[in-house]
């Protein structure tokens, strides 16, 4: 109940502020004289038992008949000793929380705290207020009030990432990964928190767990089907639950993250396309994966009817010639397969997008810029290759249409070997261990700074 009450808990007696409080435990023999009966703070000691009015006293304080008791301990002793702040503050702390607790007999100990803090903090602003207002008697109310309001933020901030700093730095001195999983489970909502006030728990949390593995040589295990990557469950990271994301199943029996709305979160939904044509495929009877859907397309396909839909980091097209997917869940898809007829319908785009020479799909869309423009990705192709960001996405993401851009000729050498790298550079070191949502954003914030500049411009 905080530090008072630890204290009592040891069998320190005390009495302070004109409340005098005593354990049972007088032997021990340590008595604080009262600070209204006696300014100077000193301390009693004593090794023998209480006297018959200090017995009397605390009877009558403890039953409520006399609330002041603190004259019959008003006398110092050679053996006594000034008392310090803290233990000032400890007892007034005390008094103020028994005497909560006495006036609300039902709140719960968590009601009394947040009183007690509430009141502490009112304390604390009424007497910096007075303290700044005479500091700067020139300054007007409200530029008092600017300046506390500033000392609060700031105080707050500091409290929270120091608080931020304990719970990483107790976590990361983990000895084990399950000590570690404990400890984060342990710190679940507060995690949560943090996360939501935009500081980089995943990937604080990733770096934690790669070294204290590395530490240890524990190699890496993937949790790979033997099948196909995609069928691997979608586990929830901190900013996907910030994101209201939780995870169901889906029409492949695998994990996927949905959002408050039924829609399920760009990633997966790339995943269950991939899922659901690999399981079309098998009960074709296929026994090689198609490397490219260039390999199904009938170009007598009239592509008008089957526009592209753009969903997270994949485009994909509407047109397949089964049950059509109303499901929220898979808005955006279009009619993937179902049943055991091809769905090839209607994908021609949506192949060259997929399509590994990421060259051709753009002079595919934009034939006039080919000769006047320098083909690159928004998030960079190094993704692939990282150690760090290795299986964050797929090439096929990666040189998917949406992620291309065309810069200038003229312009290459300044904006994307020079300026575009160099801000690169700068977000490997802030994030050296980027989750997708981060990558992604750099793009975003690319577009937002340069997009003008690309051809086609980006809005």
């Amino acid at each position: 109940m905080g530090y008072w009450r630890d204290r009592l808990s040891d069998g320190a007696n005390y009495v302070v502020a004109g409340y005098n409080y005593f354990t049972s435990k007088w032997g021990q023999g340590l008595v604080q004289t009262s600070f209204e009966d006696n300014a100077a703070g000193q301390w009693i000691s004593g090794t023998g038992d209480a006297t018959p009015e200090q017995t009397e006293a605390l009877r009558k304080e403890q039953s409520g008949e006399s609330p002041e008791v603190g004259a019959y301990l008003s006398q110092p002793t050679a053996a006594g000793k000034q008392m310090t702040q803290d233990e000032i503050n400890a007892a007034q702390y005390d008094k103020e929380w028994r005497t909560i607790r006495s006036d609300n007999p039902n709140w719960s100990d968590q009601q009394v705290y947040d009183e007690m803090t509430r009141r502490i903090g009112a304390a604390w602003y009424d007497q910096e207020w007075r303290t700044t207002q005479a500091a700067h008697p020139e300054w007007s109310k409200e530029q008092v009030d600017d300046y506390m309001t500033d000392r609060i933020q700031e105080a707050d901030l500091k409290a929270w990432n120091d608080s931020y700093q304990y719970i990483i730095n107790d976590i990361v001195n983990s000895s084990t990964p399950a000590e570690m999983e404990l400890k984060i489970q342990k710190y679940d909502s507060r995690l949560l928190a943090f996360c939501a006030s935009k500081i980089k728990v995943d990937n604080d949390l990733k770096y934690a767990r790669n070294t204290l593995r590395k530490t240890q040589g524990i190699e890496f295990q993937y949790g790979f089907s033997p099948t196909n990557p995609a069928f691997v469950d979608a586990e929830l990271s901190y900013q996907d639950r910030v994101n209201g994301y939780h995870l169901e199943i889906n029409d492949n029996g695998v994990r996927w993250r949905v959002n408050a709305a039924g829609h399920a979160h760009p990633d997966d939904l790339w995943n269950y396309y991939e899922q659901t044509n690999y399981i079309q495929k098998y009960r074709e009877g296929y026994n090689r994966t198609i490397k490219s859907a260039l390999e199904v397309v009938k170009p007598e396909i009239n592509l008008e009817n089957n526009p592209a839909v753009a969903f997270g980091t994949a485009f994909l097209f509407a047109g397949f010639t089964e049950m059509q997917l109303l499901n929220p869940r898979t808005e955006g898809v279009g009619n993937i397969f179902k049943g055991s007829s091809k769905a090839v319908k209607g994908v021609k785009v949506a192949a060259e997008e997929s399509s590994n020479n990421y060259r051709t799909t753009f002079f595919t869309r934009h034939p006039e810029l080919e000769g006047k423009v320098v083909v690159h990705h928004s998030v960079e192709q190094q993704v692939l290759k990282r150690p760090e960001t290795m299986g964050l996405f797929t090439k096929k993401e990666i040189n998917a249409y949406n992620n291309l851009r065309g810069v200038p000729k003229e312009l290459n050498s300044d904006l994307h070997l020079s300026t575009i790298r160099k801000e690169w550079n700068e977000f490997y070191r802030e994030n050296p261990f980027p989750s997708k949502e981060d990558l992604l954003a750099k793009s975003r914030e690319f577009d937002m700074k340069y997009g003008n500049l690309f051809n086609p411009p980006i809005e």
